[in-house]
Order: structure tokens, then C-alpha cells, then sequence
């Protein structure tokens, strides 16, 4: 079976303008914990390591994770954007 082609995801920037996405979900792949990051501490924490948020995607982010998992303490995470509740979009009634 061939590799999946590694796509870096959405640029960090473009999620980061986005009025409903809070930051970025860490989901450690051992566990399924969820740690989720908000862009006030994520932002200046990627530029003080040289990477551009307009260029950098948020699938890549996990390469640069230096906390483990709360839960289990692994370090092999995905990396998703954290969206805001909204109101009927889990399915249920507003």
C-alpha cells in the first residue's frame, strides 16, 4: 500500500482569522486526550521558533509539540483546529 502524500493543512494564519476557531486541538494518537491551545499562547510561541504562520500548516504543528500528552505522556499527537460550539452543529437543536 502506498504512503499517504503528506498534506500540511490549512496555514495556521488563515484558521487563526477565522471567528469561530479558538486554536488548535492536540489529540495525542496513544490515548484520544484532546489538548486544546489557543491561538493567544500558539501564535507567539511558533514565531519565537522561526516559523511563519502564513506559510506554516496546522497538520504540522504536532512536529513542534514539547508537552507531553496530560494524560498518558506520549508525544505522537494530530494536529486539528479547535472550533467553537455552535449552536446546532453537533447536531442537536439550537
Amino acid at each position: 500500500m502506498p504512503r499517504p502524500r503528506h498534506e500540511p493543512g490549512v496555514p495556521v494564519a488563515q484558521l487563526a482569522a477565522q471567528a469561530h476557531c479558538v486554536g488548535v486541538g492536540f489529540h495525542c494518537q496513544a490515548c484520544a486526550h484532546t489538548r486544546r491551545v489557543a491561538w493567544a499562547a500558539l501564535l507567539p510561541r511558533l514565531r519565537a521558533l522561526g516559523l511563519d504562520p502564513e506559510t506554516t500548516g496546522v497538520r504540522d504543528l504536532w512536529r513542534h509539540a514539547r508537552r507531553p500528552c496530560d494524560q498518558c505522556g506520549g508525544l505522537d499527537f494530530e494536529t486539528r483546529p479547535a472550533w467553537r460550539g455552535l449552536p446546532g452543529a453537533d447536531g442537536t437543536a439550537a
